[in-house]
């Protein structure tokens, strides 16, 4: 019997009892390696966390971890393994993030062994692990913003992009919006799930926090925009798809969503260098990065 003051609590506890009992197909302690941790660790975390989550964890795991430090028994496993997989992922080639978030994963597999009581202590512990710098924060000017809404008119993307310049939603809450969603008579806008692309497909999640769920007031450029797609998609029957959607009513791929927004940077960029003073949109400028672009002009 398994008791817990939150249902959580009761499901992570049945989650390690499953688990002790797969290791009983394991070797002993003193022979099982890191590799095969990992993939209990895994497959453990499979049914506690999101499949976005999973499938990053999964990544590097298998990416990063077990082709260099997998074979390593787990009982002689220490803080100068730890440091040379560090060096040797960053030699590879290996991004300071992708780093610093494998190296994480490694931490919590361990921990996860610690709560088994398969080893006493964890060797993460023992370093200071690479702290990757935070790259500077870019936003459009005003000036840019306005070209992006102008160059976009008439292409599939705009509504979108005039969207998120609105109203700072991340792109999987803007892509996981419904018709319901929006009262254009109240100029409202409400967050209550986003989307995330997994191996196996799209799927639609709750938001992390309460913080995150919330109602935005639209400005009346955002409104017009969302009045003229809702009539769009009247006269091909799909208002019951998302409200940014492909053709046939389907989610959008993000990948899709990035290389439409790419074009209208790459022709607003044409625009600016005619003038030779003016300030270009970086090339890698994110999607994501409208967010930051919302925040600056406020406070401008």
């Amino acid at each position: 019997m398994v008791y817990g003051t939150t249902k959580k609590e009761v499901a992570d506890k049945m989650a390690e009892f499953q688990a002790v009992a797969r290791m009983g197909n394991l070797p002993d302690a003193g022979s099982l390696t890191v590799g095969q941790l990992l993939d209990r660790w895994l497959d453990a975390l499979k049914a506690k966390v999101s499949a976005g989550t999973y499938e990053q964890k999964e990544i590097h795991a298998r990416v990063h971890l077990k082709p260099r430090i997998g074979g390593v028994r787990l009982a002689k496993l220490n803080g100068i393994h730890i440091e040379g997989l560090a060096a040797e992922l960053r030699n590879d080639g290996v991004g300071p993030w992708a780093t610093r978030h494998a190296i994480d994963a490694l931490d919590y597999a361990i921990n996860y062994a610690v709560r088994l009581k398969i080893i006493a202590a964890n060797p993460c512990r023992s370093i200071d692990k690479p702290t990757p710098k935070h790259g500077e924060v870019v936003s459009l000017t005003p000036e840019q913003a306005r070209l992006v809404c102008e160059v976009s008119a008439g292409q599939p993307v705009h509504s979108l992009l005039v969207t998120a310049l609105a109203t700072a939603c991340r792109q999987g809450e803007l892509l996981a919006l419904a018709w319901g969603d929006i009262d254009l008579s109240a100029g409202t806008l409400s967050v209550r799930r986003a989307l995330s692309m997994t191996k196996a497909g799209f799927v639609v999640k709750e938001p992390k926090t309460k913080a995150a769920r919330r109602t935005i007031f639209l400005p009346q450029f955002a409104v017009d925009a969302l009045v003229e797609l809702k009539a769009t998609r009247m006269k091909a029957g799909l208002l019951s798809a998302p409200v940014f959607c492909t053709r046939t009513g389907n989610y959008l791929n993000k990948n899709n969503v990035l290389r439409a927004f790419r074009s209208v940077v790459e022709t607003v960029n044409e625009q600016i260098g005619k003038d030779p003073a003016a300030k270009l949109i970086p090339a890698d400028f994110r999607f994501h990065d409208l967010r930051h672009t919302v925040a600056s002009i406020l406070l401008s």
